[in-house]
């Protein structure tokens, strides 16, 4: 067998096997993946597993089906006795309906920043109500 027949015989194959392992994809226990054609919803899959997609033109999108943390940068609050805090949050979510999730925030750092913009406010919004004597001391009825 001569170079020319080798290249010949092996260009197809290295074709061949780059095309299987395109449309190859294994999802993790932990992961709960989309499949996406031209950006349209598929199918969903929730099981781990090995699983086929038609290369070029369905791609994967995979979420971590565990609860998420997403820690929030501190924020300054004004209280309602005109004090000022310095606040630290977080918020702790799980993606249980990928499909849902794809459609309304796409990617997690679009679900982050919901988030934010909600913690931000209903924590602004709960102290504000509040004077620096209750946030700092606990009730009588909590100390029983």
């Amino acid at each position: 067998m001569n170079s020319k027949s080798l290249i010949v015989f092996t260009i197809p194959i290295l074709v061949v096997f780059g095309i299987l392992m395109g449309s190859l994809f294994v999802v993790q226990q932990t992961q709960q993946t989309l499949i996406l054609e031209f950006g349209k919803l598929v199918r969903v899959i929730k099981d781990p597993g090995l699983y086929v997609k038609i290369p070029f033109l369905q791609n994967i999108q995979s979420y971590d089906n565990r609860i998420l943390d997403f820690d929030l940068a501190s924020i300054p609050a004004t209280l309602a006795d005109q004090k000022r805090l310095l606040v630290d949050t977080f918020a702790r979510y799980r993606i249980i309906d990928p499909a849902l999730f794809y459609r309304t925030v796409q990617n997690v750092e679009g679900a982050e920043q919901r988030l934010r913009i909600l913690n931000q406010s209903i924590t602004l919004g709960v102290l504000g109500q509040v004077r620096l004597t209750e946030v700092l001391s606990p009730k009588r009825s909590e100390i029983s």
